[in-house]
């Protein structure tokens, strides 16, 4: 399996956006999170966030060596590795983001809110 360097550009580009796309999807799940008051869950998704931030940090730095022929030499050890990884990397991560927004789906539908009771008193 190729490496993240040895891909075509417009592959690269995508898992870059992919990369960018689980850290907003984090960041909206903490956020929801926090509002409910549910820490450790909201604290698992924080660190899916910073762990794709390290994922988006890495393919700008292969942007970065594209460009200008230089790159930190930590993110070259995790470049080196099979493409294989960030994208399964990506891929759990994304499932966890989801599965998350499905939960706080569902605990707005069970629990009781200020913004239910608010509900309620204007269909009063």
């Amino acid at each position: 399996m190729r490496s993240l360097l040895l891909l075509p550009v417009p592959v690269q580009n995508t898992i870059c956006m992919w990369a960018l796309l689980l850290c907003l999807g984090a960041i909206a799940d903490v956020m929801l999170l926090f509002r409910q008051r549910r820490i450790l869950p909201g604290l698992g998704s924080a660190l899916i966030f910073a762990a794709g931030y390290f994922a988006l940090h890495v393919c700008r730095e292969g942007t970065q060596l594209r460009l200008e022929g230089s790159m930190h030499p930590a993110a070259a050890r995790v470049l080196a590795l099979p493409c294989g990884f960030l994208t399964a990397f990506l891929a759990g991560g994304t499932a966890v983001v989801v599965l998350s927004f499905v939960s706080v789906r569902k605990w707005e539908k069970t629990h009781i809110t200020s913004a239910s009771i608010k509900e309620s008193m204007d269909l009063l």
